[in-house]
């Protein structure tokens, strides 16, 4: 993972993610970025992926998954200084 364990929980708990939302953000982090993907190791369908995305994003005030991601790695970078 590019974001310590500590970093990710701090992030998370910030952006006040659901247990479900997190898992997702760790499975971006991870390296799974493709839709199907993502719903498939949730065990969910695309359509509820797809409400949990949009409920990170605007939690997150993001665009998108890459956008989840980049803020994540980011607000990381941003804590160790």
């Amino acid at each position: 993972m590019v974001v310590s364990k500590k970093n990710f929980t701090i992030l998370a708990e910030r952006y006040t993610l659901s247990p479900r939302q997190r898992e997702i953000a760790r499975l971006l982090l991870s390296g799974t970025i493709r839709h199907y993907e993502l719903a498939e190791a949730m065990g969910m369908s695309h359509g509820n992926l797809a409400k949990h995305l949009l409920r990170m994003s605007n939690k997150m005030h993001c665009r998108g998954r890459a956008e989840i991601l980049w803020r994540f790695c980011h607000d990381a970078l941003t804590l160790n200084n």
